[in-house]
């Protein structure tokens, strides 16, 4: 099918048979006037009812179900993070001391350390490394809290021998960070510190960079990035903008604010707000704080943790029969924007398989 073939379902709005048997068409409902029960024309309704099958990818999904919807503490920490700056703490949901502590006991795949850098997160109001009583008493009620000051303060010390440079600078950071906030940075020992800022400054990749400034500063030892660090670019444009790629050029902003981006590389930062992973949304938010016009897609629990959800992707087959039913119900009109849109920039990278050539509205 060519590209000029394809151009109708961007018209029609390119929507699924199965939705005029699966989705609501409001078939019953009554005419305004009326006192029997008329039905109003077959399709009212479908374009609007198209939202609960959206997918994350803007093409429509099989099946309206949400699948692996659970709240993360990871989730949590940077979801609520990302929503005091987006919306205001006024705006976000009380956070459950109770879940929270039982969600972090939980996490069997982040170590102690790791759990109470995350509580410190999910509960600070502003800076994640401020002491907080309210973070050190739930650290108080759960069985690891030795632990996990014993390992933030060994790996300070000990630098993560095995790990990279990378991970052992962003690492130190954010256990400098935990012991702040759970007012235990005092036995930290001068050393250590000295070492924390000597590597963050051999390094050029933003975020371990960050890390480490973010904790340092916390104790009045401002880091000044290298001249690597501003200099970090990526390629990445909006439309090919990996996750590591908004993360990094949100942290290079943040340490280097007066650093001009290429268009591309400013493009793909503002991405970032948008993204799928919280960590992502907090750190870009920090770099561009006036961006206020798109929303926080953390999704709260009614115990004020942050929900994480796989991706929801529509797929081709679903989207093509979609477009049928909009076409034979006469609203393809009123295919959502989000779909067509999402449809001709298919039409910009492939061709639809010859089935589709064997009707037209």
């Amino acid at each position: 099918m060519t590209r000029k073939r394809l151009g109708w379902l961007v018209g029609a709005g390119a929507l699924l048979l199965a939705l005029v048997l699966t989705l609501p068409l409001h078939i019953g409902q009554l005419l305004p006037g009326k006192s029997d029960h008329v039905p109003d024309a077959p399709g009212q309704g479908l374009p609007e009812a198209l939202e609960q099958l959206r997918g994350d990818n803007d093409l429509v999904r099989p099946q309206a179900v949400t699948h692996g919807a659970r709240p993360r503490l990871h989730s949590t920490a940077y979801g609520r993070q990302e929503t005091r700056l987006s919306d205001g703490t006024a705006a976000m949901p009380a956070l459950d001391d109770e879940a929270l502590i039982a969600l972090a006991e939980s996490d069997a795949t982040e170590s102690p350390a790791w759990r109470a850098y995350y509580l410190c997160m999910a509960v600070a109001p502003e800076d994640p490394g401020a002491p907080s009583p309210h973070a050190q008493r739930l650290l108080d009620q759960v069985p690891w809290s030795k632990e996990a000051l014993e390992e933030a303060r060994t790996y300070l010390i000990t630098r993560g021998s095995t790990d990279s440079i990378d991970t052992s600078v962003a690492t130190r950071g954010s256990f400098l960070t935990a012991l702040r906030c759970l007012g235990k940075a005092d036995g930290v020992p001068e050393s250590a510190l000295d070492a924390l800022a000597t590597d963050a400054n051999r390094i050029s990749t933003p975020i371990p960079v960050l890390e480490a400034s973010d904790a340092l500063s916390q104790l009045g030892r401002p880091l000044k990035p290298s001249t690597a660090v501003s200099d970090w670019r990526s390629e990445a444009t909006a439309q090919s903008c990996t996750e590591a790629d908004a993360a990094q050029l949100a942290a290079q902003r943040i340490l280097s604010p007066s650093t001009r981006l290429p268009q591309e590389s400013a493009q793909c930062l503002k991405a970032g707000i948008g993204s799928d992973n919280p960590q992502t949304r907090w750190l870009a938010r920090r770099a561009l704080p006036q961006e206020k016009s798109i929303k926080t897609r953390a999704d709260f629990d009614d115990k004020g943790l942050v929900v994480e959800t796989p991706n929801q992707k529509g797929n081709l087959r679903a989207t093509y029969e979609a477009a049928r039913a909009l076409a034979i119900t006469g609203t393809h009109k009123q295919a959502p924007d989000w779909l067509t849109d999402a449809v001709r920039k298919l039409s910009n990278e492939r061709e639809l398989p010859p089935e589709t050539m064997s009707w037209s509205p």
